[in-house]
């Protein structure tokens, strides 16, 4: 075999390998627990329906005409967040979770477009995110501000300069996150309005308590439940929505 026919075998199967561990690490993704299946049936307060973007949690007996729709974070499957879901569309919100290209929203940034697009009824919109899922969420307001009246931040932070956009912006963190970027976290404070901006710490949560897909590697140890900490998001997202109303 000559040296021309070996180099390229060798490209070859670098590449191939290449190839492999790409297809290994958009598949390998934090998996929902066992008991997030449950949100996925309908209860006697929220009906939950599969749609082309991911699913849709619509509260049975009040509507507030207002649409949620949710990012989820980096390399969690879209079933994950399930449950947190539903205690969205509990407080009276018709809740969109959206699936992501390989559990990335960065490859997939404008998905909210198509949700807005097909559900003309409902008459302000709001975006949450979760860690990655928080910054394509940031991402999308850029170049559709017109359509959203709040962004929602949950172990996240903007990596797009909103800080002359007028929207009301929450950001909710973990007083354990240890996967979230502190300095950056602190540092790209900076791109978000200061006037109409307000940052909550939930005491003892931590990064991956806002969906239910076990630990995360690298994460704190929260010192409360999932429960309670998705219960306490809920809450004070729906407090936001209250005090955003005109």
């Amino acid at each position: 075999m000559n040296i021309k026919k070996k180099i390229l075998l060798a490209i070859f199967a670098m590449f191939s390998v290449l190839i492999s561990l790409v297809i290994w690490y958009l598949n390998d993704s934090y998996l929902p627990m066992d008991v997030a299946n449950v949100a996925f049936q309908p209860t006697k307060e929220v009906d939950v329906e599969t749609i082309p973007e991911g699913y849709k949690f619509t509260p049975i007996d009040r509507s507030t005409q207002t649409g949620l729709i949710f990012y989820p974070g980096g390399k969690v499957e879209t079933e994950a967040y399930g449950l947190f879901m539903q205690k969205l569309a509990e407080q009276g919100y018709d809740s969109f979770l959206v699936s992501m290209p390989f559990n990335l929203a960065v490859l997939n940034p404008s998905a909210a477009g198509d949700i807005i697009i097909n559900n003309p009824e409902i008459e302000a919109w709001y975006i949450i995110g979760h860690s990655l899922g928080g910054a394509m969420a940031a991402n999308f307001i850029k170049s559709n501000y017109d359509q959203i009246e709040g962004l929602i931040l949950l172990g996240a932070y903007s990596a797009t300069d909103l800080s002359n956009f007028d929207i009301s912006i929450l950001t909710l963190r973990g007083s354990e996150d240890k996967v979230l970027n502190q300095d950056k976290f602190v540092e790209n404070r900076a791109y978000l309005p200061s006037e109409s901006s307000i940052e909550i710490v939930i005491e003892g949560g931590n990064h991956a308590y806002f969906g239910h897909y076990g630990e995360q590697k690298s994460d704190g140890k929260a010192t409360i439940s999932r429960e309670e900490q998705q219960l306490s998001t809920a809450e004070h997202i729906n407090a936001f929505i209250t005090d955003n109303r005109p």
